[in-house]
C-alpha cells in the first residue's frame, strides 16, 4: 500500500491537512509486530506517528510510536516494531 500526503502544489492535499490510515482492531497476541517503510521529505513535513485507540471504540487515541517530525531527506526508511519489546 502506498499512502501519499503531499501538500500543494506537488500533491493533491492542502497545507495543514491531516491524513489518516486506519485498520480494524489488531489482536497483538496473534502477531509479533509490524514493519513499514516511510519517507519524511520536505520543508513542511509536519509529523508522522503510529497511534492506538485504547480501549477500541473509546475515542481516546495515544501515540504508540513517534516516527518523524522533521525533514529526513529523500531516503526511504524501514521501521520494524515488536509488540512484546516495544521497540
Amino acid at each position: 500500500m502506498y499512502f501519499e500526503s503531499s501538500g500543494v502544489p506537488s500533491g493533491s492535499g492542502s497545507t495543514g491537512d491531516t491524513a489518516y490510515l486506519t485498520s480494524p482492531s489488531i489482536d497483538t497476541s496473534a502477531i509479533s509486530g509490524m514493519t513499514f517503510w516511510y519517507n519524511c521529505n520536505g520543508a513542511d513535513i509536519g509529523s508522522l506517528s503510529v497511534e492506538v485507540q485504547s480501549p477500541p471504540g473509546s475515542g481516546a487515541w495515544y501515540t504508540l510510536l513517534p516516527v518523524c517530525s522533521a525533514n529526513l531527506g529523500d531516503t526511504w526508511q524501514k521501521l520494524s516494531w515488536s509488540w512484546s519489546s516495544g521497540s
